[in-house]
Order: structure tokens, then sequence, then C-alpha cells
């Protein structure tokens, strides 16, 4: 029996998942998987190293990806004034991140299924890929480790000491992105910004980790007195109520380097549409 080069497969997999990405009806597209791109497919209506610099922001979207199994949740990073929106997603397969961003008409919304045949074909044809323990820690917390579980780690003196991660989990605003323009969409963030700023102590941390997470952290406290203190949190903007969950965690020295926690810390967030 003869077998298949690598090339050829290659090159199998190029012709046949440039045919899918046609189907996508996104004009210019990146798709990659872990730290490789894979495919580069389209017109360059973008500039195409800007798009690749760009594949790399796709990693703090990663922990989001293996909560949602193989759903797909769309980000919209950028509006360009060639009637094209960018969007990413990140999906996560037998312990690989297939991550994707492309260019997508401003007067329609991508849904998961212009990219079903992309992303089966992908699956089924790197989906037995496997990937080291050292790739998997840092594909799952790529900057999110090394930044905000460091800062936390730095207010610890001794490890008896304890503190509290809440976690404001924001509705899906893709209807204001669609609907109103980016600008209004922007400024719901920066009045939810203010808004929890202002229930902040000196030394809190603060953090956006998602499209839809902000992150605070308050050392040597318990979760009822941070919950007291975010009680009156209202997020308003020309009287929309943007709806959110807030759920809070105790820590201690050694709970919030644990992947279980994070898990369930950001496990709840499907929740709101």
């Amino acid at each position: 029996m003869n077998s298949i080069s690598n090339s050829s497969l290659t090159d199998f997999y190029h012709s046949t998942a440039s045919k899918f990405a046609t189907e996508t009806k996104s004009p210019q597209l990146i798709l990659s998987l872990n730290e490789k791109i894979i495919l580069k497919n389209g017109e360059s209506i973008f500039d195409w190293k800007n798009l690749e610099l760009m594949v790399d922001d796709l990693k703090k979207f990663d922990l989001i990806a293996v909560l949602l199994n193989k759903k797909i949740r769309f980000n919209k990073i950028k509006t360009l004034d060639t009637g094209f929106n960018i969007y990413t997603f990140s999906l996560f397969f037998n312990s690989n991140f297939l991550r994707v961003i492309f260019l997508f008409p401003n007067n329609e919304i991508p849904y998961e299924e212009n990219f079903k045949n992309l992303i089966e074909f992908s699956f089924n044809f790197y989906g037995n890929i496997p990937i080291s323990e050292e790739s998997k820690i840092n594909n799952l917390y790529p900057d999110f480790s090394y930044k905000i579980m460091k800062k936390i780690e730095s207010y610890f003196v001794s490890n008896e000491e304890k503190g509290v991660i809440a976690h404001f989990y924001i509705q899906n605003l893709d209807y204001y992105y669609s609907y109103f323009n980016e600008e209004f969409a922007d400024q719901i963030h920066i009045e939810i910004k203010k808004e929890i700023k202002k229930f902040l102590k000196e030394k809190d941390l603060f953090f956006r980790f998602s499209q839809n997470s902000y992150i605070t952290y308050s050392h040597n406290c318990n979760s009822s007195t941070v919950k007291e203190r975010y009680k009156d949190v209202l997020f308003e903007l020309k009287n929309l109520v943007i709806q959110f969950q807030l759920e809070f965690y105790d820590v201690d020295f050694k709970t919030f380097k644990k992947q279980s926690f994070w898990d369930k810390a950001l496990a709840f967030q499907s929740k709101l549409s």
C-alpha cells in the first residue's frame, strides 16, 4: 500500500479547507492550530501581517473555549472603513486550540452554521494531534496566568492570608454592536469599568478578562465583606440597564493557582444571553 506523504496531506488540507472557507462569506480569514497558522484564505482587504498579530490575542479566549466545548462564541474586535468587521473565535478539541480571525460584512452577523464545514473538517483532520502538557498550560492560561495570577500572588506575605475574587459577567452585547454602533457598545464598557472602580478599595485589583468578564481581587477580607460593598453596583447608560451576574470566591495562597478553580469560577458565564 502506498503511503501519503506529509506534504500531500498538507496540500489536501489546504485545498479542501480553502474551499470550505469560501462558504463562510468571509472575504479574508486566518485559521491557526495552537501556535501555528494552518490556513490563510481570501483577499488582502486588511493587512495580513496585522491579522496574524491579532491571532495571538485569541489566547485570552482559550479558557472560555474550553468551557463552551466546541461552541463558537464570536468576538467583534474592530470595524473597518472598507465595510467589514473583524471577528475572532477560539475552539478547543482534543487538547488543541483552533483559532480563527476573519472579516465579515458589517451589515451581516456571522453564525456558527456559516463555519460548520470548515470547522468540522479541521476537527477531523487535526483532531488526533497530540499536545504536550506544558503547551496545554500555556495555551489555557496565556496572559491570564502570568498577569492576573502573578499580581494576586504578589499580595501574599504568608500562606495563611486570604482574599476574595469577584467575577462580573456582563450580558452579551452583540445586539448593541450590530444595531447601534461600535462606539455605543464601547461606551457601555467604559461605564461598566467606571462603575466597578467606584466600589474598589485603594489596593484592589481590577482586570477585564474577556468581552463579557470583569474580575476584581480584594486582599485580606472575605466574600461577605466584598458582597456588601458591591451590593449597589448598577450598570446604566442613557436609561439602558445592562444585566450582569456576580459571583464571589474566597481564595487562599493555593486556590487561585488551580485550573479547577478557574473552571468553576468562569463556568457560570453562559447563563446570560
